[in-house]
């Protein structure tokens, strides 16, 4: 199997599900759990580190060194952001946004100013919309289209000229809190595949999800037969591939 690339992942994301990605042909590195925010968000990578591109990534400044020195082999440039994150909302939402094609979607008074400088270097357009947790918030198809459950993206984004898909909030587990996100339980892996953290039809809009993405080119799999569930964004970096 030939290695796609690598793709990071939250520290409790289970093993057969992690093992399907690997056989698929990814190189899967758990990011570790953090003891700043919320217990059951404390493993998810979206709330962690922000991938510019397959060169670059910003971290906030207390992940451990042993994830640094991991990530090396991947990432020429390392950079270390200005926010520390805390429990509570919104100082855990500073690395928590999501780039679609040139444009990058997050509540923009709240993003690290470190990660919105690097942006704006490489020439990325700002959405500022009032869902702090972006990044776990929208789900994009490719570089043109998004699903989101949050009303005020998928606005924003349409008036954008995006392709937009807005769902039923809820369906979606995350353990300690009453339902997860989009982004949190499923990702393109930048190349031609989606994947769910679960299975898709479970959910009430399932069959529109899924034809929304197949309308794009881009096939789906489902890492297991429960219901989805919000394990933090899995962040997918492709061997000589922009993941945007």
């Amino acid at each position: 199997m030939k290695n796609k690339g690598m793709v990071l992942v939250s520290s409790d994301f289970p093993s057969a599900m992690k093992n399907c990605l690997v056989s698929d042909g990814w190189e899967a590195v758990n990011v570790p759990f953090c003891d700043q925010v919320m217990p059951s968000i404390g493993g998810h990578p979206e709330l962690q580190v922000f991938v510019i591109d397959q060169q670059e990534i910003i971290v906030h400044p207390d992940i451990p060194n042993s994830f640094l020195e991991t990530i090396k082999r991947k990432f020429s440039r390392i950079i270390v952001g200005n926010k520390h994150l805390s429990k509570e909302y919104p100082y855990d939402i500073a690395y928590n946004g999501k780039i679609i094609g040139d444009t990058f979607f997050h509540k923009l008074e709240n993003t690290d100013p470190i990660l919105l400088k690097s942006l704006t270097l490489a020439g990325y357009e700002f959405a500022d919309v009032n869902q702090g947790y972006s990044g776990c918030s929208i789900l994009n198809i490719g570089n043109e289209a998004l699903i989101t459950a949050d009303a005020g993206i998928a606005q924003s984004a349409d008036i954008l000229g995006f392709d937009v898909l807005l769902i039923t909030p809820g369906s979606i587990d995350l353990h300690g809190l009453n339902y997860g996100f989009i982004g949190g339980a499923c990702a393109w892996d930048g190349l031609e595949t989606v994947y769910f953290c679960g299975n898709v039809k479970h959910h009430p809009d399932g069959a529109k999800i899924t034809e929304f993405i197949h309308q794009f080119g881009y096939k789906t799999v489902n890492l297991s037969e429960n219901r989805l569930t919000d394990y933090g964004s899995l962040l997918f970096i492709a061997n000589n591939h922009s993941i945007l």
